[in-house]
């Protein structure tokens, strides 16, 4: 389990699963969940969140 806490619309990201993921087909990211410039912070701490990136794909890991 992850111990840092992710705001909308970021933390959605973490319930998407690995399939969807995995999809070929594009996602648009930024209009679908409306990021902007303030998000990249929590963005990056999300890609290099060990305890995250650790995580089983099956586990959901939450905040």
């Amino acid at each position: 389990m992850t111990s840092i806490s992710y705001s909308p619309p970021v933390d959605i990201l973490l319930t998407l699963g690995e399939k969807y993921i995995r999809d070929p087909k594009w996602v648009d990211y930024v209009k679908g969940y409306e990021f902007t410039n303030e998000h990249i912070p929590q963005l990056i701490q999300m890609v290099i969140d060990q305890d995250l990136n650790w995580a089983m794909s099956d586990s959901h890991v939450r905040q």
